[in-house]
């Protein structure tokens, strides 16, 4: 056991009075943590407590602690999992459970659970994706609990997901330039295909469905 020091505002050296006692009235331990202790020593001699236990206040604040990364495929599990983490005063985490709740921030749909309850402190959104592109930022809040608590995550692009993620499924010509382009998607979202090279190159396919066709010219 141990821990690293006592709170600003302990007094930690205080003279005998005349029955030889000390009473430290104002000690504070502001670590938390299991099997921790307090020494006395004078001079060459010294005494341990009994061991206790130090649990973490209320949450006083929220941090981000997995950010989701720079670009995501469209309809991709964001991965890693963002998730954020409850400190108290003292910066310890948080164990007690706490819901906390993620909104998308941008012109798109966040699908998923939304709604996750801390486990040690932490809050993993293990099934967030998003179809749409763009730029988007997340939004955690405390549901719940008094005062609100909120964090924001790094700002983060959604992409078309790669071509491995899409299959054509035929292609037809439809006279004058034109062909019809059948596929599926493994997700859902928007996305951009090149023509096959039997076809006129340097022309992409913009299609939005998860099975669908695309007629371009």
């Amino acid at each position: 056991g141990g821990f690293s020091g006592f709170g600003n505002g302990s007094v930690t050296s205080l003279p005998t009075d005349g029955n030889g006692t000390v009473v430290f009235a104002n000690l504070m331990v502001t670590q938390a943590g299991q099997n921790q202790r307090v020494n006395f020593a004078s001079g060459n001699v010294s005494a341990n407590t009994q061991t206790f236990n130090v649990f973490p206040s209320d949450p006083t604040s929220m941090a981000v602690t997995a950010q989701p990364p720079a670009t995501i495929a469209a309809g991709a599990v964001i991965t890693p999992n963002p998730a954020v983490t409850l400190y108290d005063a003292f910066n310890n985490t948080v164990t007690s459970l706490y819901e906390v709740e993620v909104t998308l921030n941008g012109n798109g749909t966040l699908s998923g659970t939304t709604n996750m309850t801390t486990s040690g402190g932490v809050a993993t959104f293990t099934s967030l994706s998003i179809a749409q592109l763009g730029n988007y930022t997340l939004s955690f809040r405390t549901l719940g609990y008094d005062p609100e608590l909120t964090a924001t995550s790094n700002a983060f692009s959604v992409g078309s997901p790669t071509a491995s993620g899409l299959a054509i499924t035929g292609i037809g010509a439809l006279g004058g330039g034109s062909y019809q382009i059948a596929f599926t998607a493994q997700q859902g979202g928007e996305y951009w295909i090149q023509r096959t090279t039997d076809l006129s190159s340097g022309v992409w396919v913009y299609v939005s469905d998860t099975a669908s066709t695309a007629t371009t010219g």
